[in-house]
């Protein structure tokens, strides 16, 4: 009996323009700041108990990390 290839290669099962594809980057992960319309953000100050509430969370959880 011949032995069996059992290693897997998922770039063979992956279309070369799928395996081109560059993941997704938010402009606030860019470094862009300001006000971002595209992302629902409220142009509004709401401020509660110092938090603005018209802004997503910082999504690289800077003062988070700074603070462990």
């Amino acid at each position: 009996m011949g032995s069996l290839n059992t290693q897997f290669e998922l770039a063979r099962l992956v279309r070369p323009n799928i395996r081109r594809l560059q993941p997704y980057t938010s402009a606030r992960q860019s470094g862009l700041t300001g006000l971002r319309l595209d992302a629902n953000e409220s142009p509004f100050e709401n401020r509660w108990h110092g938090v603005d509430l018209n802004r997503y969370p910082d999504p690289n959880q800077k003062e988070l990390r700074k603070s462990l």
